[in-house]
């Protein structure tokens, strides 16, 4: 690999599920520095469940047992449901369609 000329570059973090982060460095001959980047966690709600009582959560799965689906329906913000209590559970792709 040849060597990387000295100016200042554009840097960008990139990993499923987070924003991108961008950072301008400082190349410089000869130098070795750590760089450090802060990757913001993106909500993209997964799992949709529906009850025996008809009401939808839509969230990021959690956990799935033999007793409870624990979901984030919002980031930071945990539900539990009960296993007794759903009527089904589904996929939501990418594009946002369910499974």
């Amino acid at each position: 690999m040849d060597p990387i000329p000295p100016a200042t570059m554009n840097c960008a973090w990139l990993r499923k599920g987070y924003v991108e982060s961008k950072q301008k460095i400082q190349v410089e001959q000869g130098k070795t520095l750590p760089l450090h980047a802060k990757l913001t966690r993106r909500f993209v709600p997964d799992c949709q469940v529906v009850t025996i009582h008809d009401t939808v959560y839509k969230g990021v799965l959690d956990a799935d047992t033999d007793e409870e689906i624990r979901l984030e329906t919002s980031p930071g913000v945990m539900t539990t449901i009960q296993k007794k209590d759903v009527k089904y559970q589904r996929t939501i792709r990418e594009d946002g369609t369910l499974e």
